[in-house]
């Protein structure tokens, strides 16, 4: 997606692809360079929606796409994996140097980074100058402007989904006006947790257009709730069944949805905890009942055009690209809801002529 830290990481090591292609020269091959930012269901999504249309496309030219290596940075002894921590710094340092010492001068025409934090560390690594690459290619990134991707030579890319204030409307066209959401996330200082801190700021100028516009509904909207350290799951209230307007759904983005990924998101599971997740897995949706989220899959694909189209016009810089924005989406699994005692607007359920909505 998707979006400071990798909470219980289970990632194995500087994970590199078993068949990892040895260098070459033709001229009919495009060679590319996958980072991904950490490995989990969402970001493997997006990379395969990109590897597969950008592989059919340029079989339709008789070319072939050369995927170097897929990059997995190794968090396993750190819960920080933002470059701009101290600790995620070291990580990405060693993942960097890695790819410096590997790869030679023309050996990768695009360098293809997933998340914020690969694409801001591949960034300041320089290593598309240093490796005379075309350009690099961000996917999956929640905020291209803070992260400073936006007007950078050589750098255009996909965002996740089209920004906080979208995600957040999308979420309480769900709710009855007086449901109690709470988007809590860690902002424990010089973590770089720009992900998260780029969705609170877009929920603070929601809550006050809705404050202006629903005066009876639930002040604020939309409770903010930052703490000094990693989510726990003491950090968490159950849901009540009796009373589900006034138990706390949790929205989760990049901190809290990475909770459901790694180890602890058992727990959640065993627990009566009620969430919204922001990715979509079959295990995320089986969990909450329902999801907002993008299509990971066509992040990857919206990213391959951007390829497709410099090649295209490789006199022009990638940075006059517009950063591309796919919609946010819903999905909704009614019995896992009434399972669960969640209570969602009647009207989220008779939208089945709505694209953005998905029925399971």
């Amino acid at each position: 997606m998707r979006k400071i830290f990798v909470l219980f990481a289970l990632i194995t090591g500087f994970g590199i692809r078993s068949a990892v292609a040895e260098p070459t020269t033709s001229t009919n091959e495009l060679k590319i360079l996958i980072v991904m930012g950490e490995n989990v269901y969402y970001e493997k999504e997006i990379a395969e929606g990109f590897v597969g249309r950008l592989r059919r496309k340029l079989a339709e030219k008789s070319i072939q796409l050369v995927e170097r290596e897929r990059v997995i940075p190794d968090f396993s002894k750190s819960a920080y994996a933002s470059p701009d921590s101290s600790e995620g710094a070291d990580v990405w340092r060693l993942v960097t140097d890695a790819i410096n010492k590997k790869y030679n001068p023309g050996d990768i025409d695009y360098i293809i980074t997933l998340g914020s934090f690969a694409s801001r560390a591949i960034k300041n690594s320089n290593l598309v100058q240093t490796k005379h690459a075309k350009g690099q290619v961000y996917l999956g990134v929640t905020n291209p402007t803070s992260a400073d991707l936006v007007g950078q030579t050589g750098i255009a890319g996909v965002q996740y989904g089209s920004g906080g204030v979208d995600y957040g409307r999308k979420i309480l066209e769900l709710f009855p006006p007086n449901q109690k959401l709470v988007f809590i996330y860690q902002a424990e200082k010089g973590k770089g947790n720009i992900q998260d801190e780029s969705i609170a700021a877009d929920f603070i100028k929601l809550n006050k257009e809705y404050e202006s516009r629903y005066p009876n509904a639930r002040k604020p909207r939309l409770e903010i709730r930052p703490i000094g350290g990693l989510i726990e799951v003491q950090d968490l209230q159950q849901g009540n069944p009796a009373d589900p307007e006034n138990s706390e759904i949790y929205i989760g983005w990049y901190g809290l949805d990475n909770i459901l990924a790694h180890t602890n998101g058992e727990r959640l599971r065993q627990a009566n905890i009620w969430i919204v997740p922001s990715s979509n897995t079959p295990q995320n949706l089986d969990l909450a009942g329902v999801i907002v989220t993008v299509d990971d899959r066509f992040v990857g694909e919206l990213g391959a055009d951007i390829i497709l189209k410099h090649m295209a016009n490789p006199q022009l810089d990638l940075k006059q690209e517009k950063v591309r924005k796919p919609r946010f989406k819903v999905l909704i699994k009614k019995e896992v809801l009434k399972a669960k005692g969640v209570k969602l607007l009647d009207a989220a359920f008779t939208r089945q002529e709505d694209v953005t909505y998905t029925y399971r």
